[in-house]
């Protein structure tokens, strides 16, 4: 089994979020497949290592570490 190893580089604003982004939510490394704005937050459907998409609603003020791929 392909273990993905992450590498944290910075703090991203719930408004900062673009598809793509390796983000942590819930303990969990995750990429963000969409971000849809809701009148108070945010709706991000996020993907696992396992590619289990799920859907997460988060505030205005919420901050997410950001990751990339550690070669």
């Amino acid at each position: 089994m392909l273990v993905m190893q992450y590498r944290f580089i910075d703090y991203l604003n719930a408004d900062q979020l673009i598809a793509d982004d390796l983000v942590e939510i819930n303990d969990e490394v995750v990429r963000v497949v969409d971000v849809v704005s809701l009148p108070e937050g945010y709706a991000v459907t996020i993907e696992n290592d396992y590619l289990e998409k799920d859907i997460v609603e988060i505030k205005d003020t919420d901050t997410f570490k950001l990751f990339v791929y550690d070669e």
